[in-house]
């Protein structure tokens, strides 16, 4: 059976904010457990909470725009993800975390 968090990613639509915090939560305490089990002793919860891990800072940052996505069909690859263009001043004026 999927994970739950398996599950709210495949079909967004599904589920509400609670279930989409539950899912949050179960990704990161599945992360820490694994690495409590591997015997590393400084754990992290994998930046669960970002969107991606290094591309969900964007919606964080002024000075940039979006260009279009090249290629929408076809397997997830990177010429799928959004390019940015700098327009001003880059800066993020609330910082880059979620939380």
């Amino acid at each position: 059976m999927p994970y739950f968090q398996d599950q709210v990613k495949a079909y967004p639509e599904r589920f509400g904010p609670v279930d989409l915090q539950e899912a949050l939560e179960d990704a990161r305490r599945l992360a820490l457990e694994d690495q409590v089990k591997a015997g590393i002793e400084l754990v992290t919860d994998g930046e669960m909470g970002r969107v991606d891990f290094n591309l969900g800072f964007y919606d964080y940052l002024t000075g940039i725009v979006p260009q279009p996505v090249p290629r929408r069909l076809g397997a997830p690859a990177h010429d799928q993800r959004e390019k940015y263009t700098c327009v001003d001043r880059i800066d993020a004026p609330n910082g880059v975390r979620n939380s």
